[in-house]
């Protein structure tokens, strides 16, 4: 899962021997498909760029040649309603395989689905920028803020005639 803050998994920091893996019964998942959460955070999707095996805290949904990959990964991360409904709870929630299986996903054409993953990818880029403004303007203001507090305290302005509001 430590690998999965982003759209893409391009490598992992750990690694399975072919006979570990044999010995555990695990398969092989191939590069291209789509891995879940399926623990406690739901919403949490990315595209494995390399082969990788994966444990019991995620779910894989493998693409088709009518399914584009990009595409089902932000059905994934946006049926999070979805998730929370059908999860079991116990210590933590968890939505197990068949949960996984029957999530509804409208499912438009190759094309409308490449067309939507373009919009999404050029939409979530502009609010990337905004994000990144934002918090530049609210570490300014906080460090201008400090400034003015240090500078009222330490009398370098005279603040008595200022009103409260």
């Amino acid at each position: 899962m430590e690998q999965m803050r982003s759209d893409v998994i391009t490598a992992s920091d750990f690694c399975v021997t072919d006979a570990a893996a044999a010995d555990a019964g695990t398969r092989v998942l191939q590069a291209g498909s789509v891995v879940a959460s399926c623990v406690g955070t739901f919403g949490l999707a990315s595209i494995n760029q390399v082969d990788v095996i994966i444990n019991q805290q995620l779910q894989a949904f493998i693409p088709t040649a009518h399914v584009d990959a990009f595409f089902m990964r932000h059905c994934v991360v946006i049926a999070v309603g979805y998730f929370e409904q059908v999860g079991t709870a116990a210590t933590i929630a968890y939505v197990n395989q068949f949960g996984f299986a029957n999530m509804p996903m409208v499912l438009p054409p190759l094309v409308e689905q490449l067309a939507i993953v373009s919009f999404v990818k050029v939409e979530s880029a502009q609010f990337d920028t905004l994000t990144t403004e934002a918090q530049r303007a609210i570490t300014l203001l906080q460090e201008r803020r400090t400034a003015l507090i240090s500078a009222a305290v330490t009398g370098q302005i005279d603040v008595r005639g200022v009103a409260s509001t």
